[in-house]
Protein backbone atom coordinates (compact mmCIF):
# COMPACT_ATOMS: atom_id res chain seq x y z
CA UNK A 1 0.00 0.00 0.00
CA UNK A 2 1.12 3.14 -0.96
CA UNK A 3 3.09 4.94 2.19
CA UNK A 4 0.34 8.15 1.56
CA UNK A 5 -2.58 5.88 1.34
CA UNK A 6 -1.62 3.82 4.88
CA UNK A 7 -1.02 7.12 6.35
CA UNK A 8 -4.86 8.05 5.25
CA UNK A 9 -6.03 4.93 6.78
CA UNK A 10 -4.45 5.19 9.88
CA UNK A 11 -6.09 8.49 10.34
CA UNK A 12 -9.45 7.28 9.54
CA UNK A 13 -8.79 3.86 12.03
CA UNK A 14 -8.59 6.90 14.91
CA UNK A 15 -11.31 9.13 13.33
CA UNK A 16 -15.08 8.78 12.75
CA UNK A 17 -14.73 11.07 9.63
CA UNK A 18 -11.36 11.48 6.91
CA UNK A 19 -11.08 14.85 5.94
CA UNK A 20 -9.80 12.98 2.47
CA UNK A 21 -9.93 16.65 0.71
CA UNK A 22 -7.42 18.59 3.26
CA UNK A 23 -5.12 15.46 3.46
CA UNK A 24 -4.92 15.44 -0.45
CA UNK A 25 -4.01 19.45 -0.20
CA UNK A 26 -2.33 18.73 2.90
CA UNK A 27 0.56 15.91 0.90
CA UNK A 28 0.33 18.17 -2.49
CA UNK A 29 1.13 21.36 -1.01
CA UNK A 30 3.95 19.99 1.39
CA UNK A 31 6.04 18.36 -1.66
CA UNK A 32 5.20 21.96 -3.62
CA UNK A 33 6.75 23.87 -0.73
CA UNK A 34 10.04 21.24 -0.26
CA UNK A 35 10.60 22.32 -3.84
CA UNK A 36 10.63 25.65 -4.95
CA UNK A 37 12.14 24.35 -8.92
CA UNK A 38 8.73 22.24 -9.21
CA UNK A 39 6.68 25.11 -7.63
CA UNK A 40 7.47 27.80 -9.90
CA UNK A 41 7.08 25.01 -12.43
CA UNK A 42 3.22 24.42 -11.47
CA UNK A 43 2.84 28.01 -11.75
CA UNK A 44 4.29 28.75 -14.86
CA UNK A 45 3.46 25.91 -16.56
CA UNK A 46 0.88 23.95 -15.19
CA UNK A 47 -1.46 26.60 -13.84
CA UNK A 48 -0.03 29.19 -16.70
CA UNK A 49 0.90 31.81 -14.53
CA UNK A 50 4.48 33.80 -15.38
CA UNK A 51 6.64 34.94 -12.35
CA UNK A 52 9.18 33.13 -9.67
CA UNK A 53 9.85 33.04 -6.17
CA UNK A 54 6.20 31.69 -5.42
CA UNK A 55 5.68 30.38 -1.99
CA UNK A 56 2.84 28.10 -1.51
CA UNK A 57 0.51 27.79 2.31
CA UNK A 58 -2.42 25.90 2.88
CA UNK A 59 -5.97 26.69 4.90
CA UNK A 60 -5.22 30.55 4.62
CA UNK A 61 -8.32 32.44 6.31
CA UNK A 62 -9.12 35.96 4.85
CA UNK A 63 -11.67 38.42 6.67
CA UNK A 64 -14.51 39.72 3.77
CA UNK A 65 -16.06 43.50 3.92
CA UNK A 66 -19.46 41.11 4.73
CA UNK A 67 -19.93 39.06 7.09
CA UNK A 68 -18.27 35.12 7.00
CA UNK A 69 -14.92 34.82 6.48
CA UNK A 70 -13.11 32.30 3.89
CA UNK A 71 -10.85 29.69 3.86
CA UNK A 72 -8.57 28.79 1.28
CA UNK A 73 -7.23 25.21 0.35
CA UNK A 74 -4.19 26.80 -0.97
CA UNK A 75 -2.83 29.67 -1.38
CA UNK A 76 0.39 30.42 -3.72
CA UNK A 77 1.56 34.03 -4.16
CA UNK A 78 4.86 36.19 -4.74
CA UNK A 79 5.41 40.15 -4.48
CA UNK A 80 2.76 40.57 -7.86
CA UNK A 81 0.60 37.32 -7.90
CA UNK A 82 -2.06 35.99 -5.52
CA UNK A 83 -3.31 32.79 -6.76
CA UNK A 84 -6.66 30.75 -4.75
CA UNK A 85 -7.01 27.29 -5.24
CA UNK A 86 -10.40 25.21 -3.90
CA UNK A 87 -9.71 21.71 -4.12
CA UNK A 88 -12.84 19.01 -3.82
CA UNK A 89 -12.25 15.29 -3.82
CA UNK A 90 -15.49 13.91 -2.94
CA UNK A 91 -17.36 17.43 -1.94
CA UNK A 92 -19.56 19.62 -4.09
CA UNK A 93 -18.94 23.16 -3.56
CA UNK A 94 -20.35 25.07 -1.00
CA UNK A 95 -22.89 27.48 -1.27
CA UNK A 96 -21.42 30.35 -3.44
CA UNK A 97 -17.87 29.70 -2.10
CA UNK A 98 -15.91 30.44 -5.51
CA UNK A 99 -18.01 33.61 -5.74
CA UNK A 100 -17.49 34.63 -2.48
CA UNK A 101 -13.56 33.71 -3.23
CA UNK A 102 -13.89 35.86 -6.48
CA UNK A 103 -15.59 38.75 -4.66
CA UNK A 104 -12.56 38.99 -2.52
CA UNK A 105 -10.12 38.62 -5.26
CA UNK A 106 -11.80 41.72 -6.98
CA UNK A 107 -11.14 44.04 -3.72
CA UNK A 108 -7.56 43.54 -4.38
CA UNK A 109 -5.94 45.83 -6.62
CA UNK A 110 -1.99 45.87 -5.31
CA UNK A 111 -1.28 42.28 -7.11
CA UNK A 112 -2.69 40.33 -10.56
CA UNK A 113 -5.00 37.89 -8.62
CA UNK A 114 -6.11 34.00 -10.17
CA UNK A 115 -8.97 31.48 -8.88
CA UNK A 116 -8.93 28.16 -9.73
CA UNK A 117 -11.32 25.15 -8.97
CA UNK A 118 -9.62 21.68 -8.75
CA UNK A 119 -11.78 18.64 -8.58
CA UNK A 120 -12.01 14.88 -8.98
CA UNK A 121 -14.66 15.05 -11.72
CA UNK A 122 -15.95 17.41 -14.30
CA UNK A 123 -17.94 20.13 -12.62
CA UNK A 124 -18.72 23.31 -14.86
CA UNK A 125 -19.09 26.57 -13.17
CA UNK A 126 -19.75 29.87 -13.95
CA UNK A 127 -17.57 32.97 -12.00
CA UNK A 128 -18.13 35.87 -12.00
CA UNK A 129 -14.28 36.48 -12.26
CA UNK A 130 -12.27 37.50 -14.87
CA UNK A 131 -9.19 34.91 -14.25
CA UNK A 132 -11.07 32.08 -13.37
CA UNK A 133 -9.88 28.63 -14.78
CA UNK A 134 -11.05 24.65 -13.52
CA UNK A 135 -8.77 21.76 -13.55
CA UNK A 136 -9.21 18.10 -12.50
CA UNK A 137 -6.84 16.08 -10.17
CA UNK A 138 -6.02 13.94 -13.45
CA UNK A 139 -4.71 16.91 -15.05
CA UNK A 140 -2.37 17.00 -11.96
CA UNK A 141 -1.41 12.92 -12.52
CA UNK A 142 -1.03 13.29 -15.96
CA UNK A 143 1.36 16.27 -16.05
CA UNK A 144 3.72 14.63 -13.52
CA UNK A 145 3.48 10.99 -14.24
CA UNK A 146 6.51 10.92 -16.72
CA UNK A 147 8.52 12.57 -13.28
CA UNK A 148 10.83 10.90 -11.60
CA UNK A 149 10.31 13.19 -7.84
CA UNK A 150 9.99 10.23 -4.99
CA UNK A 151 7.57 11.93 -3.03
CA UNK A 152 5.84 12.96 -5.87
CA UNK A 153 5.66 9.63 -7.31
CA UNK A 154 4.15 8.67 -4.22
CA UNK A 155 1.85 11.10 -4.75
CA UNK A 156 0.35 9.92 -7.61
CA UNK A 157 0.18 6.29 -6.75
CA UNK A 158 -2.07 7.52 -3.50
CA UNK A 159 -4.01 9.41 -6.52
CA UNK A 160 -4.99 6.61 -7.53
CA UNK A 161 -4.92 4.16 -4.75
CA UNK A 162 -7.63 6.22 -3.26
CA UNK A 163 -9.47 6.68 -6.62
CA UNK A 164 -8.86 10.24 -6.63
CA UNK A 165 -7.97 9.88 -10.53
CA UNK A 166 -9.35 6.73 -12.20
CA UNK A 167 -7.19 4.03 -13.44
CA UNK A 168 -7.11 3.72 -16.95
CA UNK A 169 -7.48 -0.54 -17.37
CA UNK A 170 -10.41 -2.62 -17.17
CA UNK A 171 -10.32 -5.27 -15.18
CA UNK A 172 -12.18 -8.29 -14.47
CA UNK A 173 -13.96 -6.68 -11.64
CA UNK A 174 -15.26 -4.07 -13.77
CA UNK A 175 -16.57 -6.73 -16.48
CA UNK A 176 -18.86 -8.00 -13.71
CA UNK A 177 -19.77 -5.10 -12.80
CA UNK A 178 -20.94 -4.20 -16.63
CA UNK A 179 -22.98 -7.55 -16.42
CA UNK A 180 -25.14 -6.59 -13.41
CA UNK A 181 -25.01 -2.49 -13.47
CA UNK A 182 -28.74 -2.12 -14.77
CA UNK A 183 -30.41 -4.43 -12.92
CA UNK A 184 -28.30 -2.82 -9.47
CA UNK A 185 -29.11 0.49 -10.29
CA UNK A 186 -32.61 -0.31 -10.86
CA UNK A 187 -33.12 -2.18 -7.81
CA UNK A 188 -31.77 1.27 -5.85
CA UNK A 189 -33.70 3.43 -7.64
CA UNK A 190 -36.80 1.51 -6.50
CA UNK A 191 -35.31 1.65 -2.69
CA UNK A 192 -35.02 5.65 -3.29
CA UNK A 193 -37.94 6.26 -5.00
CA UNK A 194 -40.13 4.99 -2.17
CA UNK A 195 -38.01 6.60 0.55
CA UNK A 196 -38.29 9.94 -1.28
CA UNK A 197 -41.93 9.79 -0.98
CA UNK A 198 -41.18 9.49 3.31
CA UNK A 199 -38.53 12.19 2.62
CA UNK A 200 -40.82 14.61 0.92
CA UNK A 201 -43.40 13.84 3.38
CA UNK A 202 -42.04 15.22 6.33
CA UNK A 203 -39.16 17.89 5.01
CA UNK A 204 -40.12 18.87 1.28
CA UNK A 205 -39.53 18.12 -2.32
CA UNK A 206 -36.58 15.48 -3.30
CA UNK A 207 -33.65 16.55 -5.76
CA UNK A 208 -31.21 14.95 -7.39
CA UNK A 209 -27.83 16.68 -8.46
CA UNK A 210 -28.10 16.66 -12.02
CA UNK A 211 -29.76 12.61 -11.73
CA UNK A 212 -28.26 10.19 -9.36
CA UNK A 213 -25.84 8.56 -11.57
CA UNK A 214 -23.16 11.45 -10.93
CA UNK A 215 -23.02 11.00 -8.24
CA UNK A 216 -21.23 7.69 -8.21
CA UNK A 217 -18.31 9.45 -9.87
CA UNK A 218 -18.75 11.87 -7.17
CA UNK A 219 -18.96 11.00 -4.15
CA UNK A 220 -19.27 7.06 -4.47
CA UNK A 221 -22.81 6.84 -3.50
CA UNK A 222 -26.46 7.10 -4.95
CA UNK A 223 -28.56 9.23 -3.47
CA UNK A 224 -31.47 11.35 -2.89
CA UNK A 225 -31.67 14.84 -1.38
CA UNK A 226 -34.06 17.32 0.37
CA UNK A 227 -31.89 20.45 0.23
CA UNK A 228 -32.67 23.68 2.75
CA UNK A 229 -34.58 21.87 5.47
CA UNK A 230 -33.76 24.64 7.78
CA UNK A 231 -34.97 28.12 7.32
CA UNK A 232 -32.50 30.87 7.21
CA UNK A 233 -28.56 31.18 6.04
CA UNK A 234 -26.61 27.78 5.33
CA UNK A 235 -26.97 25.35 3.45
CA UNK A 236 -28.25 21.97 5.08
CA UNK A 237 -29.99 18.81 3.27
CA UNK A 238 -31.50 15.36 4.24
CA UNK A 239 -29.95 12.22 2.18
CA UNK A 240 -30.70 8.56 1.82
CA UNK A 241 -27.83 7.34 0.34
CA UNK A 242 -26.52 3.93 -1.02
CA UNK A 243 -22.80 4.34 -0.08
CA UNK A 244 -19.82 3.39 -1.65
CA UNK A 245 -17.63 5.36 -0.11
CA UNK A 246 -14.50 3.63 1.64
CA UNK A 247 -13.28 6.42 3.31
CA UNK A 248 -16.44 6.27 5.33
CA UNK A 249 -17.23 2.61 5.83
CA UNK A 250 -15.49 -0.42 4.83
CA UNK A 251 -18.29 -1.92 3.09
CA UNK A 252 -21.07 -0.28 1.26
CA UNK A 253 -23.37 1.03 3.67
CA UNK A 254 -27.32 2.31 3.53
CA UNK A 255 -27.20 6.11 4.83
CA UNK A 256 -29.25 8.48 6.23
CA UNK A 257 -28.00 11.83 6.73
CA UNK A 258 -28.98 15.72 7.88
CA UNK A 259 -25.95 17.86 7.46
CA UNK A 260 -25.89 21.57 8.74
CA UNK A 261 -23.27 23.59 7.40
CA UNK A 262 -21.25 25.75 9.69
CA UNK A 263 -22.53 29.12 8.03
CA UNK A 264 -26.21 27.92 9.35
CA UNK A 265 -28.02 30.19 12.21
CA UNK A 266 -28.54 26.98 13.92
CA UNK A 267 -25.11 25.30 13.70
CA UNK A 268 -24.46 25.91 17.03
CA UNK A 269 -28.04 24.48 18.73
CA UNK A 270 -26.96 21.10 17.02
CA UNK A 271 -23.89 21.17 18.23
CA UNK A 272 -24.31 21.21 21.04
CA UNK A 273 -27.11 18.40 21.11
CA UNK A 274 -23.67 16.54 19.57
CA UNK A 275 -21.13 17.71 22.61
CA UNK A 276 -23.92 17.01 25.45
CA UNK A 277 -24.30 13.56 23.53
CA UNK A 278 -28.08 14.20 23.56
CA UNK A 279 -28.98 12.35 20.27
CA UNK A 280 -31.01 9.65 20.56
CA UNK A 281 -32.33 6.83 18.76
CA UNK A 282 -29.29 4.92 17.51
CA UNK A 283 -28.15 8.35 15.62
CA UNK A 284 -24.64 9.43 15.57
CA UNK A 285 -23.48 13.33 15.75
CA UNK A 286 -19.63 14.53 13.80
CA UNK A 287 -19.00 18.03 14.12
CA UNK A 288 -15.85 19.01 11.27
CA UNK A 289 -14.68 21.68 9.94
CA UNK A 290 -17.35 23.32 7.87
CA UNK A 291 -20.11 21.55 9.48
CA UNK A 292 -22.58 19.07 11.07
CA UNK A 293 -23.63 15.42 10.27
CA UNK A 294 -26.14 13.21 11.90
CA UNK A 295 -26.20 10.38 10.56
CA UNK A 296 -26.97 6.60 10.90
CA UNK A 297 -25.81 3.63 8.88
CA UNK A 298 -26.63 0.14 8.27
CA UNK A 299 -24.24 -2.57 5.80
CA UNK A 300 -25.81 -3.29 2.56
CA UNK A 301 -24.22 -6.99 3.06
CA UNK A 302 -26.77 -7.48 6.45
CA UNK A 303 -29.64 -7.47 4.05
CA UNK A 304 -28.05 -10.16 1.70
CA UNK A 305 -29.61 -13.07 3.31
CA UNK A 306 -32.83 -11.28 3.33
CA UNK A 307 -35.42 -12.96 0.86
CA UNK A 308 -36.99 -9.33 0.76
CA UNK A 309 -33.84 -7.42 0.52
CA UNK A 310 -35.68 -4.64 -1.35
CA UNK A 311 -38.59 -4.13 0.78
CA UNK A 312 -36.00 -4.51 4.25
CA UNK A 313 -34.10 -1.29 2.43
CA UNK A 314 -37.04 0.51 1.80
CA UNK A 315 -38.76 -0.31 5.72
CA UNK A 316 -34.98 0.28 6.78
CA UNK A 317 -34.94 4.04 5.50
CA UNK A 318 -38.82 5.05 6.36
CA UNK A 319 -37.37 3.56 10.59
CA UNK A 320 -34.20 5.87 10.75
CA UNK A 321 -36.50 8.83 8.53
CA UNK A 322 -39.10 8.75 11.66
CA UNK A 323 -36.05 8.94 13.84
CA UNK A 324 -35.08 12.33 12.37
CA UNK A 325 -38.63 13.60 11.84
CA UNK A 326 -38.53 12.80 16.04
CA UNK A 327 -35.30 14.90 16.33
CA UNK A 328 -37.38 17.61 14.52
CA UNK A 329 -40.19 17.40 17.15
CA UNK A 330 -38.09 17.47 19.85
CA UNK A 331 -36.54 20.65 18.39
CA UNK A 332 -39.14 22.95 17.04
CA UNK A 333 -36.53 26.59 17.45
CA UNK A 334 -34.46 24.80 15.22
CA UNK A 335 -35.55 26.50 12.82
CA UNK A 336 -37.13 23.43 10.79
CA UNK A 337 -39.22 24.37 7.26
Amino acid sequence: MNIFARLLKLYKNNSDKTPKEDFTTEIFVGILEKNSELLDDYVNNFLEIEGEGFEVSSQCSYTLETPGDCRIDMVIENEEKLIFIENKVDSIEGNGQLEKYAKFLNQIKYKECHLFYCTKIIEEKKVNFSNFSQFRWKNIYDYYEDREVELLVEFLEYLEEEGIVMNKKFNFTDMVVMENIVETIAKMDEVLNETSKHLEKNFGKCIQYSGRSTQIERNNGYSSYITYVLNGNGYTDISATFNFNKNEYEVPHLELKLMVEKSSEYFNKFKDIIDNESLSDELEGDVYNNGINIWIAEPIQDFLSSETQVEDMKYWFKEQIGKIVKLKNETPDFGWK
